[in-house]
C-alpha cells in the first residue's frame, strides 16, 4: 500500500503543475489572439512537451529560490499551433514566451536543455 500513496503523491503533484501550466499558457494564448481579433485557443491547436531538467539548486533558473522544488523538476513547452508561439515553463512557473522559435530553439527542446529565466545570454542564442 506504501507503493500506491507515494505514486499517487507524484502523480498528484505533477498533475497539478500541469493543470497550472495550461491554465496559465491558455490565458496567455487567450491574451495573444484577442489582440488579433482571432478565436479563443481550442484543444486542438495547443501541443505540450514536458520532460524533466536538472537544475544546480531550488532557483530552477529563476533568480530566488521556488517553494516546494528538487533540484530535477518539469519543463515544459506549450505550444500555441495556430500562431507557432511557444510558452516556456520550468517547475510550474512561466519563464518565456518565444514568439517565433527557430532551430536552435528547437534543438534545445531536442536536447532537453532550456536554458533558466534569467539566463538572458542564453536565450539571445536561442533566437
Amino acid at each position: 500500500m506504501l507503493e500506491k500513496r507515494f505514486y499517487g503523491e507524484r502523480v498528484r503533484r505533477y498533475t497539478d503543475k500541469m493543470a497550472h501550466v495550461l491554465y496559465d499558457a491558455y490565458l496567455r494564448m487567450d491574451k495573444e489572439r484577442d489582440a488579433q481579433k482571432l478565436h479563443n485557443p481550442t484543444p486542438e491547436e495547443v501541443d505540450i512537451l514536458s520532460w524533466p531538467q536538472t537544475w544546480p539548486d531550488a532557483r530552477c533558473g529563476f533568480d530566488k529560490p521556488l517553494k516546494d522544488v528538487f533540484a530535477s523538476e518539469q519543463t515544459d513547452v506549450v505550444v500555441d499551433s495556430r500562431l507557432g508561439t511557444a510558452y516556456v515553463y520550468h517547475a510550474g512557473r512561466f519563464a518565456r514566451t518565444v514568439e517565433r522559435p527557430g532551430d536552435a530553439f528547437w534543438a534545445a527542446v531536442r536536447d532537453r536543455k532550456l536554458p533558466g529565466a534569467i539566463d538572458e545570454a542564453a536565450w539571445r542564442e536561442l533566437e
